[in-house]
C-alpha cells in the first residue's frame, strides 16, 4: 500500500512484522504516518511515523495480542507540504 509512491506500509507475515518506509530523502520535510488498527482491539491502534534519516524504512513487530486471522485496517499517509493518504486497507494477520 502506497500514499503516491512517496511512502508505503507492508505487513510480512513470515516475520510477524510491518514496515513503513518513506521514499523522500529530503532533509526531514516530509515523513509517512501510518494507522494500523485489529478490528478486534480497536482501542489499541499502532501508530508509526518514520522520517527518512538512517534509513529510509522503520520496521515494527505485531503486538502479541493480535492473533492469525485477525482483521486489521492499514492506512498510510506521507505528510509534508502537501498530504497525501491512501485509503484505509483492509488485510488479515
Amino acid at each position: 500500500m502506497n500514499a503516491s509512491l512517496l511512502a508505503g506500509l507492508r505487513y510480512n507475515s513470515d516475520t510477524d512484522k510491518f514496515t513503513i518506509w518513506d521514499n523522500l530523502n529530503d532533509g526531514g520535510e516530509t515523513y509517512a504516518h501510518a494507522v494500523i488498527t485489529n478490528d478486534k482491539r480497536s482501542n489499541s491502534p499502532i501508530v508509526i511515523r518514520h522520517q527518512w534519516g538512517s534509513s529510509s524504512n522503520k520496521t515494527v513487530s505485531k503486538p502479541s495480542g493480535w492473533q492469525s486471522g485477525d482483521k486489521i485496517i492499514m492506512q498510510i499517509c506521507s505528510i509534508g507540504a502537501a498530504d497525501f493518504c491512501s485509503g484505509p486497507k483492509t488485510a488479515y494477520i
